[in-house]
């Protein structure tokens, strides 16, 4: 399969964030060469690491929704990082989004979750001074 034809790699969690029929249907309607289909357990990432390990410089992935990755802020940077690097198209279908036609997704995804996570250090430091000033903590 692999040769110098790009994959395309259709990928989904079972029954998360809608039901794996729905999600099977939705993909159908697109051409894919491999499907990956992640456990329900949102901690589960066996799927996802072994596409990661599969996908080349080109290759493209198609998810129903960006929530099939089911990751924390900084497992986002990574995966948009490594899939950026690879120019990886990433087809989402409920958020409408192909990083074919939208150039700058994995670029501006990566800054917003910067921000988020700039902003979240900044509300705990406020918090954390703010209760060393009522005497909460010491230090």
């Amino acid at each position: 399969m692999r040769g110098d034809f790009l994959t395309t790699y259709a990928c989904l969690r079972r029954d998360y964030p809608v039901s794996t029929e729905e999600q099977i249907e939705k993909l159908n309607s697109f051409s894919y060469d491999v499907l990956f289909m992640e456990d329900s357990d949102l901690k589960s990432y066996l799927a996802l690491n072994k596409m990661r390990k599969k996908i080349k410089k080109s290759d493209s992935i198609i998810i129903c929704d960006l929530r099939v990755f089911a990751g924390s802020n900084k497992f986002y940077k990574e995966l948009f990082g490594e899939l950026q690097s690879k120019k990886i198209r990433l087809i989402c279908i409920n958020e409408a989004i192909d990083t074919e036609n939208s150039l700058k997704f994995y670029s501006d995804a990566i800054s917003v979750i910067g921000g988020i996570e700039d902003h979240r250090n900044y509300l705990s430091k406020i918090k954390l001074n703010q209760s060393r000033k009522d005497g909460k903590l010491g230090g």
